[in-house]
């Protein structure tokens, strides 16, 4: 259970309350406060009620005692389903919306440190917007005006308190969402900029941004930058998820060849969006003939050994083509340097996950030594 500090602080911050602030409603010295916050000791009995008046909580909830917190959210889920799939049918959808949030509402009021809530609500209330926006849902200027101030004020009190990385990022989408859904383009533009790049998580909202406010140029160009970074992490965990099936033996080869042919045609994939540009379409080419050295192993596991070689063959054919493509077009030395490795080793990988020695029974076939003989044919200088 958090201590009563860490709530008491963590409640203070919800309020927007400075601890001057504090100081001035409930009557007592900064420092005797501070040492609440800090646990050093606790206050007097006769203040709890007032700083839960304060807080707007109640003393089960500024003690920590909320025992039934649980059980009220089960309750309070099948009271939104009940409102959502039960309701009169001559209620509006607006009503029915409104319920809902009211509910959900009186929770987090009620129980403001459990974060989880507060973005379900937080992101249930932003929704409305785009109701409204698609002229689905319609309120009067004053109910309008309140849902998106307490809708802001919850998601920016989520993304300053909450620790959990994975809400706070939720949050900031959803922040970003909320202003755009009223065209509050500059201010959905400046919550994005806090959105990590990874993934192409930023750019995505920087592309939905753009698609609300009519922007179909930067729009699109967006969309072709954020297609491409998830198709690359796509095609990562295609490689590792195949690999990691492998791993198990011989027992599940068979599965391990199937996950790296899905890598090997989504990387052919990949390296078509490029349109044969230079150097951006090497990481599918990289990709499919990772996939089908891995390839090689499998089947050479399981004494598929047509296939395997096959395999090498083909690993040896994208080979020189990628030494062609290399030579016309690289002039950066560290990456000519890199796809150089790349084609002097790629038969090594066909076998390097079964024989440690470079003579074993796979190499020593016709097929293979014909094949290393044409990589080595390959003159880099």
């Amino acid at each position: 259970m958090t201590s009563f500090g860490k709530r008491l602080k963590t409640l203070r911050r919800a309020c927007d309350m400075t601890q001057e602030n504090l100081e001035e409603a409930i009557g007592v010295w900064i420092l005797s406060k501070s040492k609440w916050e800090g646990e050093y000791n606790m206050p007097d009995v006769s203040m709890i009620v007032p700083l839960a008046k304060i807080l707007n909580v109640t003393t089960d909830c500024l003690l920590g005692m909320d025992v039934d917190e649980e059980e009220e959210k089960v309750r309070l889920l099948d009271r939104t389903y009940e409102i959502t799939l039960l309701s009169p049918s001559d209620e509006s959808y607006t009503v029915r919306k409104m319920r809902h949030r009211e509910l959900l509402k009186k929770f987090v009021e009620k129980y403001p440190l459990d974060f989880s809530m507060q973005f379900k609500y937080a992101e249930f209330s932003a929704d409305i917007f785009d109701d409204i926006k698609r002229c689905i849902i319609y309120l009067d200027d004053d109910t309008y005006n309140e849902l998106f101030a307490d809708t802001e004020k919850v998601l920016k009190r989520i993304i300053n308190q909450d620790k959990d990385t994975e809400r706070l990022i939720k949050a900031r989408r959803t922040l970003c969402d909320l202003y755009t859904w009223v065209n509050r383009f500059s201010d959905a533009e400046n919550a994005a900029l806090e959105l990590p790049a990874m993934f192409g998580i930023r750019d995505f909202t920087f592309m939905h941004i753009a698609t609300c406010a009519d922007d179909n140029n930067r729009a699109l160009s967006l969309a072709e930058k954020v297609v491409k970074i998830r198709a690359e992490a796509y095609m990562e965990s295609l490689f590792y998820r195949a690999r990691q099936t492998s791993v198990f033996g011989n027992a599940r080869k068979r599965e391990a060849i199937e996950k790296f042919n899905d890598l090997k045609n989504f990387a052919k994939l990949y390296e078509s969006m490029y349109h044969g540009s230079y150097p951006e379409c090497l990481n599918g080419r990289v990709g499919v003939m990772e996939a089908v050295e891995q390839l090689a192993n499998c089947h050479f596991a399981i004494n598929e050994v047509d296939a395997a070689l096959s395999c090498v063959e083909e690993v040896t054919d994208l080979a020189e083509d990628m030494f062609g493509m290399v030579r016309r077009n690289e002039t950066d030395q560290k990456r000519l340097e890199r796809c150089k490795a790349i084609i002097k080793t790629c038969l090594v990988r066909c076998y390097n996950w079964l024989f440690a020695e470079d003579d074993n029974v796979f190499t020593r076939e016709p097929r293979f030594q014909k094949c290393r003989e044409r990589i080595d044919a390959l003159a880099f200088e």
